[in-house]
């Protein structure tokens, strides 16, 4: 299901709770903007993530997570030279 939700209102409660962080600073109301010019590119994240996900092959119980963003980013390759904020456009 897609939520609308007011995009100034959400990044104020988030900046004001537990999710904030530097990276949420950093990047949302970039992604917000549709401003992806690359500072770490989506090749690259999806490499690492593709790492991570290699790492889980030996455990007997992984976390779904890890596989789940492997997956995604796998189908964001399109986006690869723009920055790996543009995963947002696999997930609209």
């Amino acid at each position: 299901q897609h939520y609308q939700l007011d995009q100034q209102v959400f990044f104020e409660v988030i900046s004001n709770s537990s999710g904030n962080s530097v990276l949420f600073q950093r990047n949302y109301l970039r992604m917000v903007a549709g401003d992806f010019v690359p500072d770490f590119s989506l090749a690259l994240m999806r490499k690492d993530v593709a790492l991570a996900a290699d790492l889980t092959g030996d455990i007997p119980q992984p976390l779904p997570v890890i596989s789940l963003v492997a997956d995604t980013y796998a189908r964001a390759g399109a986006f690869d030279q723009e920055d790996c904020r543009a995963i947002i456009k696999v997930l609209d």
